[in-house]
């Protein structure tokens, strides 16, 4: 194996670690902390008292994805042909988790979880809450497919058969 070859792997794998790590938490955010605090809007947002608390983990971790993911852009051409389609897959989900994460999610939970609904008529708390809700579903759907395309890259780093 080359010093490039073995690169491009390590960043598969660490890629593979944090975007697993990333959709995980994605998974208990919207099957636990997201129910509680957007459950039965306004009253839900209004009474939730701990902020935005998801960010104390996916703000270091989304971070970290995030970095392996273009990193794996960047080597994906170092990896072997029948492996290089599921890492360009995999590298892109992970960066449109991100900026859908920063773009949009992190706006509405500062709106209605950081400041819960301060300033914002019982209306448009609904509506941030169940839009947040509807398109965390996708968000979580991209989220596996990076991982699942990462997962599928490393199953054929080595493989012998081409796709």
């Amino acid at each position: 194996m080359t010093k490039r070859s073995i690169t491009a792997q390590s960043v598969l794998w660490l890629f593979v670690l944090f975007q697993g790590l990333l959709t995980g938490g994605a998974v208990f955010d919207a099957l636990v902390l997201t129910p509680l605090w957007a459950g039965s809007p306004p009253q839900s947002v209004t009474t939730w008292s701990y902020g935005a608390i998801q960010g104390r983990f996916f703000l270091p971790i989304g971070a970290v994805a995030a970095l392996f993911s273009l990193f794996l852009l960047f080597t994906a051409r170092l990896t072997p042909p029948q492996c290089r389609r599921w890492a360009v897959i995999a590298g892109v989900s992970g960066l449109i988790v991100l900026l859908s994460e920063v773009l949009f999610f992190v706006p509405i939970q500062m709106k209605i979880q950081a400041i819960p609904g301060t300033g914002l008529s019982s209306e448009e708390i609904v509506k941030l809450a169940n839009r947040f809700v509807i398109w965390h579903s996708l968000k979580l759907i991209v989220g596996l497919t990076a991982f699942t395309a990462g997962l599928q890259a490393l199953a054929k780093f080595n493989s012998p058969d081409a796709v």
